[in-house]
């Protein structure tokens, strides 16, 4: 008895989301490798879902017989490649910002906008004219959803360095102490881009201001008050520090190396800028010691210091003294310098001179 095996049924993957437009041919439409239409020469005279037979080959023909699959291509009065692709970018933005409560609003009228142009894209003969409006408002739908978007991160932060800002105490209220909240606060505004600034009220920004100044004044009264006497509580026991007397040098690259004479304090403050009036590219900087070392300026340039010292009193207030001379150093423009070093000939010995000596040394001798 002879047993025959017969060849097995391979296995596919069906093709889907077939799409053609009317009056093309079965050719037209590019499938999977293993696949090929039965009748390629085909005309797709009618608009709608059409099904059409298809052939699939496996590669092993030897072990697998071939299969024939009725495909499914949706054939369309017009392309709709440009605004199908548009909604694949929108509904990936939607699905970017749809779990942030900061963007409902947003998120919804964007999602109302792809639902309206998936309907127009749905209808198979819809006409050319009508892709071009559903495309031309899904584009404005997903600028105005990224507009929105921005905008709603730029109050998002505005307002974060608003709170600051509030927070701060009244001008009545500040002390030498608040200096830090009201720089922070400075500084959170600075980094706002210029629309996140305009965003911030002016009544917010001018309380920011009025809080700078009330520090300023304060530095001011520090540096003018008399020393205090010494209480009988002790917590004011703290002296003015004298005005200092600084000496500043170009150390190295980029580099000035700043030493306070003539006093003694808890620390020293220093300002420093491009200008002798300390105010263009101005910086401060807090040191502990009579001596420090202020790095990464730029070579070229000429810049001016001035160092107040300064006491600390137990209530974590700080006495501040007199400002010192203001001094100014330019910053060198190293170069690398090749040296030579000259090589001397060797010495010749006087062997004559010294044989010389010898020999009256000797004749003194027998003498």
């Amino acid at each position: 008895m002879v047993y025959e095996i017969g060849k097995g049924i391979p296995e596919y993957d069906k093709p889907t989301d077939l799409q053609a437009i009317r009056g093309e041919k079965l050719s037209d439409i590019v499938l999977p490798e293993g696949w090929v239409w039965k009748d390629s020469t085909t005309s797709l005279t009618e608009t709608g879902e059409k099904a059409f037979p298809a052939v699939f080959t496996p590669e092993d023909t030897t072990n697998y017989n071939t299969a024939e699959e009725s495909l499914t291509v949706k054939v369309f009065l017009c392309d709709h490649k440009d605004i199908d692709e548009k909604i694949s970018v929108a509904r990936e933005y939607y699905d970017r910002i749809k779990n942030d409560s900061a963007y409902a609003t947003i998120a919804t009228d964007l999602k109302k906008a792809i639902e309206d142009a998936k309907k127009t894209t749905d209808d198979y003969d819809v006409s050319a004219d009508e892709l071009s409006t559903a495309l031309a408002a899904l584009s404005t739908a997903i600028n105005t959803a990224q507009s929105g978007v921005k905008d709603a991160d730029d109050a998002k932060a505005a307002n974060s360095v608003s709170d600051k800002i509030e927070a701060l105490k009244t001008p009545d209220q500040i002390t030498l102490a608040d200096r830090s909240s009201i720089e922070a606060a400075r500084s959170a505004y600075n980094a706002l881009t210029d629309d996140q600034k305009a965003k911030v009220s002016a009544d917010t920004l001018k309380k920011l201001t009025d809080a700078e100044n009330r520090i300023q004044a304060l530095d001011v009264e520090a540096s003018s008050t008399p020393t205090p006497e010494v209480s009988t509580n002790g917590k004011n026991e703290v002296s003015k520090p004298q005005k200092p007397i600084i000496q500043v040098k170009n150390s190295a690259k980029g580099t000035v190396a700043l030493k306070v004479k003539n006093v003694e304090a808890d620390g020293y403050e220093i300002i420093y800028a491009l200008n002798k009036k300390l105010t263009k590219k101005k910086k401060t900087k807090t040191i502990t010691v009579s001596s420090g070392k202020i790095k990464k300026l730029k070579k070229g340039k000429t810049y001016y210091f001035k160092v107040r010292a300064f006491n600390k009193k137990s209530d974590g207030t700080k006495m501040y003294g007199d400002w010192s001379s203001v001094k100014k150093v330019k910053i060198k423009k190293y170069r690398f310098k090749q040296t030579y070093q000259k090589t001397q000939p060797p010495k010749r010995k006087r062997r004559g001179c010294c044989f010389l000596v010898a020999i009256i040394l000797h004749l003194g001798i027998q003498a």
